[in-house]
């Protein structure tokens, strides 16, 4: 996702950010497929043998996510003293699983040739009303009865670099007016180094790696109107409010619960300035939103996911009846 259309006027918002955990590049190996490929790639290994190695992956995959699930299970029995043997038996899976990955890696070296920091801006959520008259979209705390708006935030470095893991909480009101479209995002300071991989003494090739293992993040999220020109490309078809018949240009509200497409977090590649590598970043919203809409009547709306990332988008309204 290129970052150019992250632009407008800075609006305030309370809020807070903060470092919860470092993730290691044997968990992200283990639970992590899509995200333990790209590091493969990112040391200079061919696509043939990033497969190979994922195929050793997946041949301890099912033992492990049977001993987790077993582990689950124990835990919700709520027996007062630590299952040991099970916590030996995920350890001595994992342990055998890094060491068969290790042994790919013996003889390949990474030299870093220089390196900076650069800001990157990571988008959380855009929040959007349509383009009519007194049409208005908003979120309140109090809409999610005390709870603040909430994101869980990896940022994924190259290699086996791992991943550090954010949080990020939105506490106070906004809202968009017509044609308004307003971003939620995250701050943080990453490293970009310019790397050369050897394998056994001699050069394979020069790479830009992302280095998150002193990633820094802004104290709080920021809230950006966007600039009208920006194009966000529409996603999946949420709702329709058909209105076109309400010739009374009354203003009605609805409520909208907006939740993930799937269990799963969104996985999207962050543009990082001036450089040609991506911060690969998977964002989580933390529940449900409940979000606001008063519509004026006299029109046909439709409201859309974005294509990429969280939030929604409403397409021109029309007046012709449905």
């Amino acid at each position: 996702m290129d970052d150019s259309w992250i632009r407008g006027d800075i609006e305030p918002l309370i809020g807070k950010t903060s470092m919860v955990s470092m993730t290691s590049w044997d968990f992200i190996a283990l639970y992590h497929p899509k995200a333990f490929a790209r590091a493969l790639s990112d040391l200079g290994l061919s696509d043939e043998q990033v497969s190979e190695i994922l195929a050793i992956r997946d041949q301890m995959a099912p033992e492990l996510d049977q001993i987790d699930r077993a582990e689950l299970v124990d835990r919700l029995t709520y027996k007062m003293m630590p299952n040991y043997e099970l916590l030996q038996r995920i350890a001595l899976a994992r342990r055998r699983l890094v060491e068969r990955l290790e042994a790919w890696f013996r003889g390949r070296t990474v030299r870093v040739n220089s390196s900076r920091d650069v800001d990157v801006r990571i988008p959380l959520f855009v929040l959007s009303a349509p383009d009519a008259a007194e049409c208005k979209a908003s979120f309140e705390r109090s809409d999610a009865r005390g709870r603040a708006l909430g994101w869980n935030v990896s940022v994924f470095g190259s290699g086996m670099a791992g991943a550090a893991n954010l949080r990020t909480t939105a506490s106070w009101k906004f809202s968009a007016n017509r044609a308004e479209r307003k971003l939620v995002f995250m701050s943080v300071r990453l490293t970009v180094l310019n790397v050369t991989i050897f394998e056994r003494g001699r050069a394979l090739e020069r790479r830009q790696h992302i280095d998150i293992s002193n990633l820094r993040c802004q104290n709080a999220p920021g809230l950006i109107l966007l600039a009208p020109d920006v194009d966000i490309p529409c996603g999946e078809l949420l709702n329709r409010y058909p209105l076109a018949g309400d010739t009374s240009g009354a203003i009605a509200e609805y409520e909208y619960r907006y939740e993930q497409s799937s269990n799963n977090s969104l996985e999207i590649g962050v543009s990082v300035p001036s450089s040609n590598v991506k911060a690969q970043v998977q964002i989580s919203v933390d529940g449900t939103m409940t979000l606001r809409h008063e519509l004026r009547g006299g029109f046909n709306y439709s409201l859309h996911r974005l294509a990429e990332g969280h939030g929604i988008l409403w397409p021109a309204p029309n007046a012709a009846q449905m």
